[in-house]
């Protein structure tokens, strides 16, 4: 693959980044055709040392969405970044899907107890109605309230800890596909 033709192919897989980021790209992979020819390789030896265009294009973009969600850490920018990472390999279904899938099925099941125990009084006085049953419960009912609002708390800052945790196996992903690269 000639050095034209591989640029033309990274840039086709870039084509949903702006024009000045595919530009910048662009020029770095000139970039690494120039050294590799002042060196004395082909374009073909340079090109197989990069890797298929269509890997590098998904590892670029599997860094740039890492750095998007390491700047504005939000769980839908680290599913982003979880899914572009996934496309790199059965590897990266291992060490990002599963802790990832993992984590939001607990957060979820987090929440949904909170919610039931949050409402369950309210559960209790649907079925026993305004009781002395229900003055019994009273007590009962309000732990449980608060059960469901410590846990719901915990959920919340579940989410936070959740966003660290995984922002942590991203970035220690990244440095592995770097490594990869070199």
């Amino acid at each position: 693959m000639t050095k034209a033709e591989y640029l033309a192919e990274l840039e086709k897989r870039l084509g949903d980044l702006s024009a000045d980021e595919r530009a910048e790209l662009l020029a770095d992979y000139e970039a690494h055709f120039e050294h590799g020819r002042a060196s004395g390789r082909s374009d073909e030896e340079i090109a197989e040392r990069l890797g298929p265009p269509q890997l590098v294009a998904r590892e670029i973009q599997y860094q740039l969405s890492v750095d998007e969600a390491r700047a504005n850490p939000t769980v839908r920018r680290i599913a982003r970044a979880v899914f572009a990472g996934v496309g790199l390999g059965l590897m990266n279904v291992l060490m990002l899907l599963i802790p990832f899938a993992i984590g939001m099925l607990l957060l979820a099941g987090l929440f949904v107890l909170a919610a039931y125990l949050t409402v369950s009084p309210v559960l209790m006085l649907v079925q026993d109605g305004w009781s002395v049953e229900f003055l019994l419960k009273l007590p009962l009912a309000a732990g449980l309230l608060g059960l469901g609002l410590i846990f719901w708390v915990a959920a919340v800052k579940g989410i936070t800890l959740f966003v660290k945790w995984m922002l942590a196996i991203l970035q220690s992903n990244v440095e592995k596909v770097k490594e990869k690269l070199k």
